[in-house]
């Protein structure tokens, strides 16, 4: 299934609708949804030292100043009459950080079947001005479950067929080798609800080291699938939630509806730009993502695949006073 609905109150919602969606076992008017209170960040200092300047070169990229944004947003399903209610607040948090980031080429695509995003993928991957930018984004908004990611016409396209187009060979995408590569995906991927688990103690860290064989003597080549980031919503067989409704007395900015991994994602990438690295604060929206449960306790945590060489910084935002 996809992203499950969360609603507070069921306000502009009808009952026929409520009745839909409560016998997928999605809404329940009696046990309205919550997320727990996420204590206030600390205010940001308006001087600090630019963490990418320190490092050496080769634990850095550039810095993503102009990468190709492709957003692929599917809402409306031909075999399902609920659309992804909530969806306009995603693509709305996603423009707002990209405005801010002042990336300029973004493309943005809406319901697609399964043969149009093929087709739209591979069309990226051969543009010939994109061995111009520093990288690319891929942000992709769907229904989803174990197989991948579900197209508008109920067909099914897995992340793997999807990221394996901008591969570093010459077969694949040689225009982006040795660029960061970044793929998010808010998606469901099962149908399983996290109830998570109470703790009782302090969480251990299980280390697991892996021997590597030496390279003697032999040139550097890169692995095909080097420099990809693959963000996932949430963990492989679980559901990932959105809300799209609040009661007016309660009402948050529009940055808190929609998905709560893209909202929290580009809130983070926002208030954080300026002094941290990518996965840093890949790792502050799992803290936050930790809070937020539905109404009869069901929970998410957001699942970060890396190939990444080097530390990924959005340089846009270094200059930036806040």
């Amino acid at each position: 299934m996809g992203n499950y609905l969360v609603n507070y109150s069921g306000i502009g919602v009808s009952e026929e609708l409520q009745e839909e969606i409560a016998s997928c076992g999605v809404y329940d008017a009696s046990e309205s949804s919550y997320v727990t209170t996420v204590p206030q960040m600390a205010p940001t200092s308006r001087k600090f030292p630019r963490v990418r300047d320190q490092l050496p070169d080769d634990q850095a990229y550039e810095g993503l100043r102009n990468p190709y944004v492709l957003v692929i947003n599917n809402v409306n399903f031909i075999k399902d009459p609920v659309p992804r209610n909530g969806a306009e607040h995603d693509l709305e948090n996603v423009e707002t950080f990209f405005r801010e980031a002042g990336f300029t080429s973004v493309r943005k695509d809406y319901d697609l079947p399964k043969h149009k995003m093929v087709d739209i993928l591979d069309e990226t991957r051969k543009r010939s001005e994109l061995g111009k930018h520093d990288g690319l984004i891929c942000i992709i908004m769907s229904h989803g479950d174990e197989k991948g990611i579900r197209c508008s016409n109920g067909e099914t396209i897995s992340v793997d067929e999807i990221t394996s187009k901008f591969r570093g060979n010459n077969e694949s995408c040689p225009q982006l080798a040795g660029k960061p590569k970044l793929f998010f995906i808010q998606a469901c991927r099962g149908e399983v609800d996290d109830k998570g688990y109470p703790v009782t103690c302090g969480l251990v860290d299980d280390n697991v080291f892996a021997d590597s064989a030496h390279c003697e003597g032999r040139s550097l080549t890169l692995p095909s699938d080097a420099d990809f980031l693959i963000s996932y919503s949430t963990t492989p067989g679980y559901k990932s939630y959105r809300r799209f409704t609040m009661s007016a007395a309660c009402a948050p900015p529009s940055e808190s509806l929609g998905s709560w991994f893209i909202s929290t994602l580009m809130r983070v990438l926002r208030e954080n730009s300026h002094a941290d690295d990518l996965m840093t604060m890949l790792t502050k929206v799992n803290q936050e993502m930790i809070r937020k449960a539905t109404g009869n306790g069901n929970k998410q945590i957001p699942s970060h695949v890396s190939m990444l060489t080097r530390k990924v910084f959005f340089a846009s935002f270094f200059n930036r006073n806040f």
